[in-house]
This record gives structure tokens, sequence and C-alpha cells, in this order.
């Protein structure tokens, strides 16, 4: 059992690190689509506001993409709907590449919606499957904040380097050259994904019906709330005021817009992957909480009004504008990738294992709609107020996510308990083994003769199974023989007279009356169960409703690479039940059991 735990742990690291390269793949087109069309249509004598216009349809669409997305997710699986964005992304680059006379404003809006639904679906796909790899219980909270941590830090920092790489395959190998060079390589990485990964990730166990699509979690709800405001303050002026302010009031050169411009998401990045090791556990051995994003929206609130005080009193004062922005963006990119980093991990703390896509979905879905709204604005505001104007507008929308956070939970742990109002089942996978089993060996090599069994055959204790008579010397021929009874689970004898070495494995036996369904459950759930606990057991490709079963035997100790705990459920012998045969496993505890915080540091975690 501890052999099968440790292979599922390291395919869940396996699939976990595939979907952390596949995402990378796709940030980086991504950041790097966003710079070219930012600054090549720039170029072409586009308006501040007309480039934040060619973005409507990329936020307008990612919106309905996270709002459905979540839903087909968990019908086709968070695998396929990765794959779908991937491959519409290699679409909406490749409509790019027609010459210039092609390149209306609404040819180019369309091709940022299909580049829309792409990011969108592919994000909210890989970080849902996030949620399906770390489990629950013993553990869970610090592997779930740590790999969203890594997840998101890790794409941001490739989004700026995909900043980088726009601005700078823009000036080496010009717009549509490009863009080439991106669909090509998605592709590839595309293909090596499809090979890689499993079908059937993220799917409910059941059809969602499409009213799922809209949370009826208070918890979510208010955090998709914040979610959007906080997203909105950023690109209110990073999206099109910064970069269009840098090149035509600052006159830097397009390399130096991106490479600052991906510095800045790099290092935001890098923060946002360091987020655990900033936000100790609380008291009670949990991670970030309501409070967390509340305190932290109120520190980012002074970053943005510090810069605008900063940039209007500079005349004055004699400040250049530059130094001010660029160690104004260093502190926004630090508290900003913290505060982005918290709701991360509390989104997947509040979500549900089963509804992970529909509840990301949503709070994604809101997390478009604040960058729709902090871009449009940014154009708009930048035009009319300038960048201070769009600093100002930041700070108001960090305001209201921060009061909106007043109403998120403490801990994450109170959504469970609102959720668990009800008796909550436990789902669990089980196998039929056999408890008493043995394994007769040959002697002396030597040649078999007389087998008198096969698989199925019942066996008598004293009974002799088959004869081996040794291959040298004048030794006796020896009876191999039934220790006890039991039956014959298979037979490694095919052929009568065949030579087999010494310590050849000849037969196996088990005792019908051994026969059990073996299960494991989360630690933590585990304390409800017990010897003569009832489950409810659903074997593979068996029509018939559940049987249930009694619960013989709880191992004493959690398994110790993923703190679960092995129970045994009896299965009467004349049920002829074949061993090896997997079956669902269904029990609702008799009593919920909460451990206090000092046991729960105490249980072993996952690796």
């Amino acid at each position: 059992m501890a052999f099968l735990s440790n292979f599922k742990l390291q395919t869940s690291n396996f699939r976990y690190l595939t979907v952390t390269a596949g995402y990378w793949a796709f940030t980086i087109t991504d950041g790097a689509i966003r710079m070219l069309v930012v600054l090549y249509f720039h170029q072409l004598g586009y308006s501040p506001f007309e480039v934040a216009m060619l973005f409507l349809f990329y936020e307008v669409f990612g919106i309905i993409t996270n709002l459905v997305g979540g839903w087909l997710g968990a019908r086709i699986g968070l695998n396929l709907t990765m794959h779908i964005g991937m491959a519409l992304q290699v679409v909406a680059l490749s409509m790019l590449t027609v010459p210039d006379p092609w390149l209306s404003v609404v040819y180019v809006m369309a091709a940022q919606a299909l580049s829309g639904i792409a990011k969108d679906l592919n994000k909210m796909s890989a970080k849902a499957t996030v949620k399906t790899l770390t489990g629950e219980g013993a553990g869970a909270e610090s592997r779930l904040f740590k790999y969203v941590a890594v997840l998101t830090g890790s794409k941001n920092a490739l989004k700026g380097a995909g900043f980088f790489a726009g601005a700078a395959l823009l000036q080496a190998f010009g717009f549509r050259n490009a863009l080439f060079i991106l669909a090509g390589s998605l592709f590839l990485v595309m293909v090596i994904t499809v090979i890689l990964l499993p079908s059937g990730v993220g799917k409910m166990k059941e059809k969602a019906p499409f009213s799922q699509v809209f949370s009826n979690t208070p918890a979510i709800n208010w955090l998709s709330a914040a979610r959007f405001f906080l997203f909105g303050a950023r690109d209110v002026w990073f999206v099109v005021a910064l970069p269009v302010y840098l090149y035509s009031v600052l006159n830097w050169e397009y390399t130096a817009v991106g490479a600052f411009l991906a510095l800045w998401v790099i290092g935001y990045g890098i923060v946002q992957a360091g987020a655990p090791a900033l936000i100790r556990p609380n008291r009670h051995g949990q991670g970030p909480s309501g409070r967390t994003a509340f305190l932290g929206a109120l520190v980012l609130a002074l970053v943005p009004a510090g810069i605008a005080w900063a940039l209007m009193q500079g005349p004055s004062l004699d400040w250049e504008p530059a130094p001010i922005l660029i160690i104004g963006l260093i502190a926004f990119g630090i508290v900003f990738a913290i505060n982005s980093a918290v709701h991360s991990y509390l989104i997947l703390a509040y979500a549900d294992a089963d509804k992970v896509a529909l509840n990301v979905g949503f709070y994604y879905m809101a997390n478009a709609g604040g960058r729709l709204a902090g871009t449009v604005l940014s154009g708009l505001i930048f035009q009319l107020q300038g960048l201070e104007g769009c600093l100002w507008w930041s700070t108001g929308f960090v305001l209201a996510a921060a009061l909106l956070s007043l109403w998120l939970p403490r801990t994450p742990r109170v959504v469970a308990a609102d959720a668990t109002a009800q008796p909550r089942l436990i789902d669990a996978d089980g196998v039929v083994e056999a408890t008493r089993l043995a394994e007769l060996y040959a002697p002396f090599a030597g040649r078999i003769e007389g087998c008198a069994v096969r698989e199925g055959d019942a066996v008598t204790a004293g009974q002799v199974l088959l004869r081996i008579v040794p291959s040298v010397g004048d030794g006796a021929e020896l009876s191999i023989a039934a220790p006890w009874d039991g039956q014959v689970l298979r037979s490694h004898v095919r052929v009568e007279g065949r030579e087999v070495p010494a310590q050849a494995l000849l037969l196996e036996l088990f005792d019908p009356d051994s026969v059990v369904l073996r299960f494991s459950v989360d630690g933590m759930q585990a304390l409800g169960l017990a010897p003569g606990q009832s489950v409810q057991a659903q074997f593979a490709g068996a029509p018939s409703s559940p049987v249930e079963l009694t619960i013989t035997r709880a191992w004493p100790a959690l398994e110790p690479d993923t703190g679960r705990r092995v129970l045994e459920a009896r299965i009467p012998a004349q049920a002829g039940v074949a061993i090896g045969l997997p079956a669902q496993v269904r029990v609702e505890p008799p009593v919920a059991v909460q451990l206090p915080a000092t046991l729960r540091r105490a249980l072993p975690t996952g690796a």
C-alpha cells in the first residue's frame, strides 16, 4: 500500500509539472502578443484609447469563457479544455499575420477575442487541476498554498519574459515573423502535453447542470468581487497608460519599454512564488485568511496613491518622473504579488473539490471583468486625465477590494463547516485483496510431475498439489502440499515435465475467508471510522445497487507518504468476488471529529 501511495504521489507530481510547463509556454505567448499589439498598433498611429479598445473583446470573451469554461471543464475534463485553449491561441496568433490593410479594428478585436478565450481556458484548467492533485486533509492546505503560489508566480514571471520576448521579436524580426515564431512554438508544446497528460482530470462524477456556473457560496462571491477590483486596480494604469507614457512622454525605445515591464512582471512573479515563505501560518497552523486579504489591500492602496502624489508634486520639487515610476512600480509589484497569491490560494481553499472547475471558473470570470474594466479605463482615463488620473482610480479600486474583503471568512475552514451542515459522505477507491496468502516455491532445480491443480481449485491442508523430481543426483522426488485449506490463486506451472530452477514460484494460494475490500481515506476523515461501521461498495462492472459491507479492521498508523489511513471491510467467501477487482466505497462517519491544531501539525503530510 505504501508503494502504491508513493507511486500515486509521484504521478501527481509529474502531472503537476507537465501542466505547469504547458501553462508556462502559453503564458509566454500571451505576454508577447500583448506587447506586440500595444507597440505595433501605437506605431501605426492608434490613440491610447483605440489601442485599449483592441483588447475589449479579449477581456469580454475572457469573462464569458470563465463563466462557461468551468462548467465545460467539469463535463469534458480539464486537460481537454487546456488543449482547446492552446489550439485557439495558435489560431489567434496566425490571424494577425495577414497584411496591414486587413488589420482593421474589428479584425484585430476578433483575433483578440480568440486569444482571450484561449488564455482563460488555459488558466482556469491549469489552476483547477492543481486542486485535484493536492488532495484534502493532512498537509493539504500547505501543499495547496505552495503549489498555487509556484504556479501563479512562475506564470507571472514568464509573462514578463513574454513582454520582453514580444518587444525583442518585434524589433529583431518584425511583427509577422514574431507571430509565426510564437505560434509554431506553442503548437509544438501542445502536441507534447496532449501525449503526456491523461484525459478526464477534473470531471465531475455527475454531469453539472449549467445553473451551477454561478457560485452559491458566499465566501466565493465576496472573494470574486474583491478580485474584480484588485485586478482592475492593476490594469487601469499598467496595460495601456504605462507603456504609452514610457514611450511617448519619457521617449523610451520599444526594447526598453518591453524590458522594463518584463523585469517588473518577472520580479512580481518571483515574489508571488515566494509568498508562502513570506506569509506564515497562523497560530492554528492554517494558511492565509480573509483578514490577510483585507490588510494586504489596505497596504496596497498606499502605493498608487503615493506614486500619483509624487508625480503631481515632482515639478515643484524637481523630481524626475522616471525614478518615481521605477521605485513605485517595485513597491506596487511586491505588495500586489502577495495580495494576488493570497486570493489565488483562498479560491481553491474555499472551492469544493468536486466542483473546483466551476468555482474557479466563476472566480476568474470576475478576474476577467476587472481586467476588462481596467483595460478600457486605462486608455480612456490616460487620454483624459493622464497617468496620475489612472493611479488615483487604481487607489479607489484597491480600497473597494479591501472593503469587500471584510466579508471573507477568517479561515477557509469556516466555509468547510458551512458546507458540512449536513452529514458529509466520504468517497474512496478500494480494491479486493486477500489477507492470507501463500507462495509455494521449488526447493531445488527439477522437473515438475503430477500437477493436480490449477487456478480456482479448492485445496485442503496437506493435499499434494504437485511433485518435483531433482534435475541432478539421485535425490528423491519431493511432494509440494497445501499448508492450509484454501484456493489456488495463480499457477505458474503450465507444462508437465518442464524443468524449473531452484526457488522458482510454482503456486499462489489464498484463503477465501480472508478476502476483504481494502481502501484508504484521508487521516482527518478517518477519525469517525472504526470496525463495525457500515460502508457501501459499488464494484466495477456490477450494474446492481451498491453492496453493504462492514469495516473489520482499521490500520493503527497513517501511511507515512500520504497521511491516509487504510481500512478493510470483509467480503463473504460465497460472494466469489475476484481478487484485484476495484470498487468505489462510500461511507458516512457516525461522528464528525475535528483535530486540534497541534495534533494536525503532528500528522504526516504528503511529500
